[in-house]
């Protein structure tokens, strides 16, 4: 399990590995993108699934900080949990969750 601070969110992870992705949009939220090791390695970047916006690869400690890291059982429990930080509610009402 992994917990994530990203510029507007904190987000919590099943899986025991830091995230790739991040939006350049409005939501700034992380993501994981899973890569098959029989498949070439040409990363096409798909869309933000919050706000559309395009996504870019994540640098720790520029877009996002590791809170929290426990290695546990990933194949129990949710992928994924991501709480807009309180002083972003508005802005987010505003703007991704229209």
């Amino acid at each position: 399990m992994i917990i994530i601070e990203s510029a507007h969110h904190i987000v919590e992870s099943k899986l025991n590995k830091k995230p790739s992705l991040v939006c350049k949009g409005i939501c700034k939220s992380v993501h994981w993108h899973d890569t098959d090791a029989n498949q070439p390695q040409v990363l096409v970047l798909p869309k933000c699934e919050i706000c559309g916006g395009n996504l870019k690869l994540a640098t720790e400690n520029i877009d996002y900080k590791v809170l929290e890291l426990a290695i546990t059982n990933e194949e129990f429990g949710f992928n994924k949990i991501s709480r807009i930080k309180p002083e972003f509610i508005k802005f987010a009402e505003k703007t991704w969750l229209k």
